[in-house]
């Protein structure tokens, strides 16, 4: 049986914002402590961070492991509560590099792997499930969830006892 890789993480943080965003364009996005929460965890483990960009909706981390490219996505759910974070990896080359070179499926492993241990090892991070792909936040709330990102949802247990079996305003 193959090993499924869960690549979309959903969690509650306590990482404040002071601006007025999206008003206050003088600041950066939401998501900036996250990042470097992320781009430290990465390091540590030996994983090359070519660079975080803020765009859009999120910053973007490009780093590279084993010679592959990998970006990793974080962004915040609603940018006004600053309670629920969204971090999204995927390997970031071309088909015909896959091709070429086969799977990443080893370094992609490691990477997940070094996000996994870089949100469990902040103090501010709570409650983190990892999903196969990205899903809105409704939906993600009625979906089976596992606790790492290389265990498949169906073999996990469920997140008895969390804060995702409350509402989240109560």
């Amino acid at each position: 049986m193959a090993e499924t890789l869960n690549t979309f993480a959903d969690f509650l943080a306590d990482f404040p914002y002071e601006a007025d965003w999206p008003n206050d364009s003088a600041k950066e996005l939401p998501g900036k402590d996250v990042s470097e929460l992320l781009v430290n965890g990465l390091r540590k483990q030996g994983i090359d961070v070519d660079g975080v960009d803020a765009a859009d909706y999120g910053h973007f981390i490009d780093c590279l492991c084993g010679g592959r490219p990998f970006t990793i996505v974080v962004s915040v759910d609603d940018p006004w509560e600053m309670k629920r974070w969204t971090v999204q990896c995927y390997p970031s080359e071309g088909l015909l590099t896959r091709l070429i070179h086969g799977s990443a499926d080893f370094e992609f492993r490691q990477v997940l792997t070094a996000v996994h241990q870089a949100l469990k090892g902040s103090d501010k991070v709570r409650d983190i499930r990892w999903f196969p792909a990205f899903d809105p936040p409704w939906s993600l709330d009625v979906r089976k969830a596992a606790r790492t990102p290389l265990h498949p949802a169906a073999n996990d247990k469920d997140l008895e006892g969390s804060l995702w079996d409350r509402d989240l305003d109560g």
